[in-house]
């Protein structure tokens, strides 16, 4: 798994259990948290991560299935209004453990464009903007070999969002 910084690495390890079953509680990672909640009624499990107590990243279970994955610009931007160089940090190391784990595709990352100076989510050639002014949260499916996501913008509360923007590109 790519990591490089401490906070980055445990965040990955936990990252691990959460998918391999490992019950675990927070664990405070200096300015990175990591979290379950749980949800018995519904046999839901949410993993979050925050940096700088701003999610950055949830992944959501039903069952032991992962059903959803969700890449935040953790609301901390730049001059530029891109996700801070710690949350594009953190976000690769937990892509690429989702990668190797055959839950996305090898090779999704939150990579710059030095050209036009944006912060986007990408498996190769194709990209969405995730940037303060266009997409502060993209959805990812759990599709191996299949990279199926959906930009979302924020209403004005955070917990609310709604579909912007879908697309399918096999990886």
């Amino acid at each position: 798994m790519r990591s490089n910084t401490y906070p980055t690495q445990k965040a990955v390890y936990a990252l691990l259990d959460f998918i391999r079953e490992i019950p675990f509680s927070r664990r405070s990672l200096g300015d990175t948290v990591v979290d379950v909640r749980r949800n018995v009624d519904i046999a839901e499990q949410i993993f979050s991560v925050t940096v700088f107590d701003r999610l950055v990243m949830q992944v959501r279970k039903e069952g032991n299935e992962i059903v959803d994955i969700y890449v935040f610009s953790g609301f901390y931007y730049d001059a530029d209004g891109n996700p801070t160089r710690t949350v594009r940090e953190r976000l690769n190391g937990l892509l690429d453990t989702l990668g190797e784990e055959g839950i996305i595709p090898l090779g999704v990352r939150v990579i710059m464009d030095k050209e036009y100076n944006m912060c986007y989510l990408a498996l190769n050639d194709d990209m969405v903007a995730l940037n303060k002014h266009y997409c502060d949260m993209i959805g990812i499916k759990p599709y191996r070999h299949s990279l199926i996501f959906g930009a979302l913008d924020p209403t004005r509360d955070q917990k609310e969002y709604s579909l912007v923007h879908l697309t399918k590109q096999e990886a």
